[in-house]
């Protein structure tokens, strides 16, 4: 799977604190859109970014790399690279101490490379498995820890839902079973997300339209009444064997909210999970200690709008005592709404970046935090933790909207104030 430079030799265009990538395709075909964006902090100086894009010849995978050569001066250390096309379907980049790592999933199948510099490897059983959703993060031991959603095909009754843990360290690949979930929906549409802890991994998982039917190592679980489905955290230590052991866990029941019930997408505010931020279209705040009734709304009425891709909030612990939640907002957008016959639907071309700071209480501050709002039309956003200061990367969408004409542009920007504030 040798890579293919897309742009063969681009700095960007550079500000303090920022940087943008035109996606132009040169050499290549121009994409249409893009599906999935995800990015980690390698070390103190480079940020690794990879990207699901949509085009003429299929789904396609991308990976760049940001440098930070000095404080506030961004640069392109390794330019828009092709690692695959085909039916790929959704991509996670981590990395920790200099190392980084690749999660994909392509025609259903579970592909990592961990390091980056180690060849590839199926996690999922072929034919037997498929991928629903999943997530990795690199451990305090140096170990990558991959959560993953599957539909298990069972000889001689139906297919179940599992929920799996893999543990990849050098050569060893360790897989832990975590539980069962039923097929009532057969989607999963949320990213599970995934905090690090001092000896493994928080795990959030948003199951809207399913429920928990079995826990490993736990005998009896009770029912929950919810018809919009369930919120599940765990907490998870890697064993003496190198695999995943469930400390603890807790299932809470969904509020019956339209929004919650249709997200594709969601963040927990901090590493208690006591909230989490989500909803489609509109953004709201929701208390997963009681049954998750919404305590507040982010989001404009209309919200991330017809945005499909993934994700369109995030959220990222500053202090002890609050929280950063940016989301992508199409209000303005959709006030160039035409009502004449054939008009689109703006708010399918991406929209503005929006945050508030939400405390450790669930309270929304109601002012935007410095650099918000961010005019732009963002398709997709991350939000990452780069030494100490918090960093926001999108795409936006091209200048043609939501008819995916002219071309796409890849957005970095360092906030400006420190974590710890």
């Amino acid at each position: 799977m040798a890579s293919v430079a897309l742009i063969a030799s681009c700095g960007g265009e550079r500000r303090e604190n920022s940087l943008v990538v035109p996606l132009d395709g040169r050499g290549s075909i121009r994409p249409t859109s893009i599906k999935q964006l995800s990015s980690a902090a390698i070390d103190s100086t480079r940020l690794s970014i990879a990207w699901v894009d949509k085009s003429s010849e299929g789904n396609r995978l991308w990976t760049c790399r940001v440098r930070q050569a000095q404080p506030g001066n961004l640069q392109i250390d390794d330019p828009p690279s092709l690692i695959e096309h085909g039916r790929i379907q959704s991509v996670t980049v981590f990395g920790a101490g200099g190392r980084e790592g690749l999660l994909y999933t392509k025609s259903d199948q579970l592909l990592c490379r961990w390091p980056r510099t180690e060849p590839f490897r199926t996690l999922s059983v072929p034919i037997k498995q498929s991928v629903m959703s999943s997530g990795a993060i690199v451990s305090t031991s140096n170990k990558a820890i991959i959560i993953a959603v599957l539909i298990q095909a069972q000889e001689m009754a139906r297919p179940t839902i599992e929920l799996v843990g893999y543990v990849v360290d050098g050569e060893a690949i360790t897989t832990s079973p975590l539980a069962t979930l039923s097929i009532v929906a057969n989607r999963i549409q949320s990213l599970p997300q995934l905090l690090p802890t001092d000896d493994g991994v928080g795990v959030g998982l948003l199951l809207t339209g399913n429920r928990v039917i079995r826990i490993a190592q736990s005998d009896t679980l009770q029912p929950l009444e919810s018809s919009t489905g369930e919120f599940l955290a765990l907490h998870l230590a890697v064993g003496r064997d190198g695999g995943l052991v469930i400390e603890r866990y807790r299932r809470v029941p969904l509020a019956d909210d339209h929004d919650l019930a249709y997200a594709n997408h969601f963040a927990v505010v901090d590493s208690t999970m006591r909230f989490l931020v989500g909803g489609r279209p509109q953004v709201k705040i929701f208390e997963t200690a009681t049954s998750n009734p919404a305590i507040g709304q982010l989001s404009s009425a209309i919200g991330s709008g017809s945005i499909s891709n993934r994700p369109t909030v995030q959220a990222m612990t500053l202090s002890d005592s609050t929280s950063l939640v940016p989301w992508i907002d199409t209000a303005r957008q959709l006030e160039s709404l035409s009502l004449s016959e054939g008009a689109s639907d703006p708010t399918m071309g991406g929209g503005d970046l929006q945050a508030r700071i939400v405390t450790r209480d669930g309270k929304i501050l109601p002012d935007a935090p410095p650099g918000f709002p961010i005019q732009t039309s963002a398709q997709c956003l991350n939000l990452v933790d780069w030494n100490g200061r918090p960093a926001i990367v999108w795409v936006a969408a091209s200048s043609g909207g939501a008819l995916g004409l002219g071309v796409p542009s890849l957005h970095i920007k360092l906030l400006p104030f420190l974590q710890g504030r």
